[in-house]
């Protein structure tokens, strides 16, 4: 393995002025070790305290936004309740976290409580992140969809197998959508309601679920924190989610979700092409019975969330690869 070169930058942030400087964290610092990632610290306490460990691959912008989202729990060491004065070590191991990080901007947080009130944090910037815990992209393999001779690339990750470009599949029957322009066919595929969407894949791939898609976004560290610079195109997945916007279905219909009941023109009506992209799962609506969940991609919010749509509208497809 090539020798790995990090770039550690340290900065302690505390929350409150404890009288009588009864808590206090120094010397922090990460190093990658093969397959784990090792937490170093001093901590300073006149008594016991709990420490958890958080992580970011966004530069710590997730940590703004939601910063009370959920510790690592793949970890071992001086981490958990009880944790008392000295040199501290914290191991992660992030392939059981089933997480995925970037080579850049990997951003640590230490938070340190007493009595369950968090009373200091500390961030530790780490970049260069090396393999084989950084997700190298793999060579992209090829499928041809024998219904039409159109070419599919695709690629793992982690347990999962998922075609890297949008299904452009015309069907004989059901409900979908050709964009007008070439060069958007080309490179957006077409769009499909629900319904055509969970039988237009081909044999041995299909529709993925919910539950899949946040597999998926978990492997980058889940809706909640950020994953949407990791899966869109350019990303460092690979996944190169696309912004297809979405249709408005071809004849006049009238939908009812819950309570609200919206009319739809007799006509093609394209939104938010090149701002946002909306991708079908197979998974019916919890709360509404026309309705099912679409994971969307938002150019306008930097963000990935997993919503609820009328199964008339137009989506994109991709295919995840049958187990």
């Amino acid at each position: 393995m090539r020798k790995i070169f990090l770039l550690i930058l340290i900065k302690s942030i505390f929350l409150d002025v404890l009288v009588g400087q009864e808590l206090s964290v120094s010397s922090t610092s990460a190093k990658q070790k093969d397959e784990t990632i090792e937490i170093y610290y001093t901590l300073t306490c006149d008594k016991p305290v709990k420490a958890e460990l958080f992580v970011s691959n966004d530069g710590g912008e997730s940590f703004m936004v939601a910063r009370h989202t959920n510790p690592l729990k793949k970890v071992k060491g001086d981490v958990g309740d009880s944790i008392k004065t000295g040199n501290k070590t914290i191991v992660w191991f992030p392939k059981e976290e089933q997480y995925i990080l970037p080579d850049t901007n990997v951003v640590f947080m230490l938070q340190f409580s007493i009595d369950q009130d968090p009373k200091l944090l500390a961030y530790i910037f780490m970049n260069n992140t090396k393999s084989p815990l950084v997700n190298k992209k793999p060579s992209l393999e090829t499928f041809v969809d024998k219904r039409d001779g159109k070419t599919y690339k695709y690629q793992p990750i982690g347990n999962l197998t998922v075609m890297v470009q949008n299904l452009s599949f015309i069907p004989d029957s059901g409900v979908y959508w050709e964009y007008t322009s070439t060069d958007l066919r080309q490179k957006y595929g077409c769009l499909y309601d629900w319904q055509t969407a969970k039988s237009v894949c081909p044999d041995g791939w299909h529709l993925p679920s919910k539950e899949e898609y946040e597999t998926l976004t978990n492997y980058f560290g889940g809706v909640k924190k950020n994953c949407f610079k990791a899966l869109i195109e350019a990303g460092y997945s690979g996944f190169s989610a696309l912004m297809g916007g979405y249709a408005l279905r071809t004849k006049k219909y009238t939908s009812t979700m819950g309570k609200y009941k919206i009319d739809y023109p007799e006509k093609n009506e394209y939104r938010e092409v090149g701002v946002n992209g909306f991708y079908w799962t197979s998974s019916e609506s919890e709360e509404h019975s026309d309705g099912a969940r679409y994971v969307l991609f938002s150019k306008e919010s930097t963000k990935t969330a997993i919503g609820t749509n009328y199964r008339e509208s137009g989506h994109s497809v991709r295919c995840f690869k049958d187990n």
